[in-house]
């Protein structure tokens, strides 16, 4: 991956904060959040993207009609509206509202500070929102906004990063193939794909990635 967006390549990454594991003691018990960790948050690290290990909440959320229980309101659904999506993109600049549900923040401000990077703020929660990262709980019953309003603040949950990076590696990455398994990659040299014996340290041409907080 850190070579093919070295070569140009455009990478779109859905990054889930959250491996959701529903409990087996019975259906009204509550699910297990088991922090997501694929080695593609060091990648992005490096390219000045860093993925929250939380669940975005935002007062201007989805709400639903329950039978029983009247009106849900479902914090952990943020609904984005226009005011939230950048308008001069071609991603988002013809949709009116998205709903971004169990979304992870995202913060690209060492991105932002690179002069060969320039980043696209795509999609942001409102002003009202909080992060959720300890004892989650996502019943729309047991969830309250923050009483002090001043904690709340707008978080980024779709961004667009455009330029040349630096490798996220110092060299390629060593050979620890087995005998047949070196045999078996001899026979692919002749594609360059494939090959570890070169490695490009700076992008040579323009790239672009996007991240999200949510697949």
């Amino acid at each position: 991956l850190d070579q093919f967006i070295m070569k140009g390549g455009n990478v779109m990454f859905f990054m889930d904060p959250y491996d959701v594991q529903q409990s087996q003691n019975g259906y009204y018990s509550q699910p297990q959040y088991i922090p997501v960790r694929t080695g593609l948050e060091k990648l992005l690290s490096k390219y000045g993207v860093e993925c929250g290990t939380n669940y975005v909440m935002d007062e201007k959320c989805y709400t639903t009609l329950n039978q029983n229980y009247g009106k849900l309101t479902l914090y952990y659904a943020p609904m984005l509206t226009e005011k939230s999506l950048a308008k001069n993109n071609l991603i988002t600049k013809n949709l009116s509202s998205v709903i971004f549900v169990q979304a992870g923040s995202i913060d690209a401000q060492k991105a932002k500070d690179n002069a060969d990077e320039k980043v696209t703020v795509l999609a942001k929660s409102s002003k009202d929102s909080w992060c959720m990262s300890d004892n989650i709980i996502l019943n729309p019953m047991y969830i309250q906004p923050p009483a002090d309003k001043t904690t709340e603040k707008s978080e980024d949950l779709a961004v667009l990063i455009e330029g040349t990076f630096q490798s996220a590696y110092d060299k390629a990455p060593e050979d620890n193939a087995d005998d047949n398994a070196a045999a078996d990659s001899a026979s692919k040299k002749s594609d360059d794909t494939f090959t570890t014996d070169s490695h490009i340290a700076k992008s040579t041409q323009s790239g672009k990635i996007f991240v999200t907080g949510s697949s």
